[in-house]
């Protein structure tokens, strides 16, 4: 798969460096480098205060000679959003086709000659007789096609602390669950503040909001974790 310059794509953060992070090309096996200085906008001392191993994020390519390097601070609020709203998508997509008899076969299938699902996504009317694919699958895509027509970005805060003595590593291990909700990301933003983004059809937002808070409650149940989870932002 070929990059370029200036491109924005998903990432997701690897392992953490004290020198910054490698992560890995979203949907691919191909892995780049973020130096900590091209990690956040403001100052930060440890790449930990702004990242989590797991999280799948928007990042820019600045360079793809060698191994690639990519900054996450110098990506725009406009190709975040599309980044974002690509990633739901795509795990969307991924749920969908995970049911059917070959799934499996037919995102690697996918993944090798296109890329990325969301190819499949872009281009459905064209490749739809390509795959054998169930009506039912069919249809849930058809759907999904046509509610992302307006789909909308929303953010939330989760507050998260713990009284225990290894309370650090539980609220770790907290996030990555809570990272791994279908069509959603959690990214730092300062203890114990943590975003939760997203993009969702207007008419899911109230349904939504329910299923988030009891699906957090039921991942932080047996943690003893303190929690709270609030409307930051719709855009």
């Amino acid at each position: 798969m070929q990059f370029s310059e200036g491109e924005v794509v998903a990432c997701e953060i690897e392992k953490i460096l004290d020198s910054g992070v490698i992560v890995k090309i979203y949907e691919t096996d191909i892995e780049g480098f973020v130096h900590v200085s091209e990690l956040s906008k403001s100052w930060i001392n440890n790449p930990n205060e702004v990242v989590k191993v797991g999280q799948i994020l928007p990042a820019k390519i600045m360079n793809t000679q060698g191994q690639l390097e990519l900054s996450l601070k110098r990506v725009s609020d406009e190709d975040k959003r599309r980044v974002l709203k690509e990633i739901s998508i795509i795990r969307r997509l991924e749920l969908i086709l995970s049911k059917e008899k070959n799934g499996e076969n037919i995102i690697k299938e996918i993944r090798k000659q296109y890329g990325s699902l969301y190819y499949l996504f872009q281009n459905y009317d064209k490749l739809k007789s390509k795959f054998e694919l169930s009506e039912e699958t069919r249809q849930k895509i058809e759907q999904l096609i046509e509610k992302s027509k307006k789909l909308i970005k929303l953010r939330y805060k989760l507050y998260l602390r713990s009284s225990d003595p290894d309370g650090v590593e539980k609220i770790k291990e907290v996030l990555l669950k809570i990272n791994k909700i279908e069509g959603i990301t959690v990214r730092y933003q300062k203890a114990p503040i943590y975003i939760i983004e997203t993009v969702r059809n207007p008419k899911e937002i109230s349904k939504f909001d329910k299923e988030l808070n009891k699906k957090i409650e039921e991942i932080i149940k047996a943690e003893k974790l303190v929690f709270k989870l609030e409307k930051y932002e719709e855009d």
